[in-house]
């Protein structure tokens, strides 16, 4: 009486063992991979695609591995069928490793979690290398997801045609030491990093992203986003360029640090198709504070990024009841580099105690970089003053506020030295070469406090038809990108999925 169990017990194991498991039906390919994990604490996958019909979740102390021809990855597991029972295709527990394998949601996840994701680690001190994340046009492609992990490190992460791209979760710490290294982050629909909670990217590529956030907020979306982050966040040695939205769009955080980085080709339109992308700046700390921007290059050179484009929606290029735009030099004409910003509203963050040192900012014929009313006080006249020392200029600055520019170094001549701006002779000498916009008129109206940790915006529910096709213009690149991992299907045709929101 007991044969027939005994009998599917043993229909479960994999016929070529767990070192190299092939494909089967999507039913069998999870009890396999998931049984292997279990058992043997490691599967390695055969070539080809391996369907699922939800999510795997990896036990703590496993690895899973695909499978590699000259260099190119051969081993996928795509989920094949709409599924809500997992928001993950696969989730990394505590102590594992995943390495080359194609990741791919197939754009199949129906959950309406907050956490729909590809690649989901919710453990710590695991280790994922060489992958390719894809297929979740409604969700994230990779999501650090527990506010406790900590050392985790993703290296050589291929990352694009998500919603989000990688996204580290609110409540983070500096001391959770999460990073991800040496990726690549392309053709995203929204913000290409997200630092909801503390997290690290070095040496990464993000170019292509941000022309589709759609409802609610419209917004463009950007290559590193943070919004109401009091943990901040680590970038470094990474390169972003042709983003829809600002290479670098900090609202309302604390203690970012951002260094030996280049961002370049804001407003990107993928060829005229997304105007909706113009009038960008390429980096702008708008209300935060203790924020590091040390030894970057940040140009912006495209003719469609003149302010008048995008706007002022937060009222921070003019004084208070006067002509918008008034603080700029060309009016709604101007183009805008750098910008360091506060919101003429009560109850907003003070923009205070941040350094700009030793960047390089690029901008013919416009601001190089821009320093708001208000910034530089904690209030109308408790002076916390940012610190500007050693940038090199191509373009004009305009200084409002109460900053610090070399003010240790009395006098600031055309070709001084460090810790001189190379534009400082063009200010006054008196007053910390702050020019004579200090602060607001008055707070125009009251905003309430960010909470903690927050999204562009909620992921778009999993429903509708998909219609919508992402853009396939692809301008030249001059990138020293890192080597990508790369799939290989010689069975498949190129992967090309369209989508709505909504």
């Amino acid at each position: 009486m007991f044969a027939l169990p005994l009998l599917l017990v043993a229909a479960a194991v994999p016929t070529k063992g767990c070192e190299e498991l092939v494909p089967d039906t999507a039913q069998a390919n999870y009890r396999s991979i998931t049984q292997c994990l279990l058992d043997e604490q490691k599967v390695v996958l055969g070539p080809g695609t391996f369907l699922l019909p939800h999510g795997v979740k990896m036990p703590s102390n496993t690895s899973l591995a695909g499978s590699t021809v000259n260099g190119l990855m051969v081993s996928r597991l795509l989920l094949a069928v709409p599924s809500a029972i997992t928001h993950y295709v696969l989730q990394v527990s505590s102590d594992s490793e995943v390495t080359s394998v194609v990741l791919d949601g197939g754009e199949m996840q129906k959950d309406e979690t907050c956490c729909r994701s590809v690649l989901s680690l919710v453990g710590n001190t695991s280790l994922v290398t060489d992958v390719e994340v894809l297929g979740s046009a409604r969700g994230i492609g990779i999501l650090v997801e527990n506010p406790t992990s900590h050392d985790n490190l993703v290296l050589r992460a291929h990352v694009h045609d998500c919603y989000y791209g990688v996204i580290f979760a609110a409540g983070l710490h500096s001391h959770n030491q999460n990073v991800v290294q040496q990726g690549l982050v392309e053709d995203i629909y929204c913000d290409a990093v997200t630092f909801a909670g503390h997290g690290q990217v070095r040496g990464t590529v993000i170019r292509r992203v941000g022309y589709a956030c759609g409802a609610p907020s419209f917004s463009t979306g950007a290559g590193f986003f943070c919004r109401g982050n009091r943990q901040g966040g680590l970038v470094q040695s990474s390169h972003v360029s042709d983003t829809c939205g600002m290479s670098l769009d900090v609202d309302t955080c604390s203690y970012l640090d951002v260094s030996q980085s280049t961002f370049d080709g804001s407003g990107y339109d993928w060829s005229g198709n997304h105007t909706h992308c113009w009038g960008m700046p390429t980096a702008a700390l708008l209300d935060s504070q203790m924020c590091s921007i040390r030894g970057n290059q940040m140009s912006n050179v495209r003719a469609s990024n003149n302010i008048s484009f995008s706007g002022d929606p937060h009222q921070v290029y003019s004084q208070v009841a006067a002509q918008l735009f008034s603080d700029l030099p060309h009016g709604n004409e101007t183009i805008v580099n750098f910008a360091m910003l506060h919101r003429p509203n009560a109850g907003a963050w003070p923009c205070v105690g941040n350094e700009v040192i030793n960047n390089s900012f690029t901008c013919e014929d416009c601001v190089a970089y821009f320093a708001g009313r208000g910034t530089g006080y904690a209030g109308h006249s408790e002076s916390q003053p940012s610190t500007f020392e050693g940038n090199t200029v191509l373009g004009l600055s305009v200084r409002c506020g109460g900053n610090l520019y070399a003010a240790q170094e009395p006098v600031c001549r055309m070709g001084s030295g460090w810790p001189c701006n190379a534009d400082d002779y063009l200010h006054p000498e008196t007053n910390f070469r702050n020019d004579h916009c200090s602060h607001f008129a008055a707070d125009i109206y009251p905003m309430s406090v960010l909470p903690g940790g927050l999204l562009r915006n909620p992921l778009p529910l999993p429903s509708g038809e998909v219609t919508h096709k992402a853009p396939t213009a692809k301008p030249q690149q001059s990138l020293s990108a890192p080597a990508a991992p790369r799939w290989q299907d010689t069975g498949s045709t190129p992967y090309g999925m369209v989508f709505r929101f909504g």
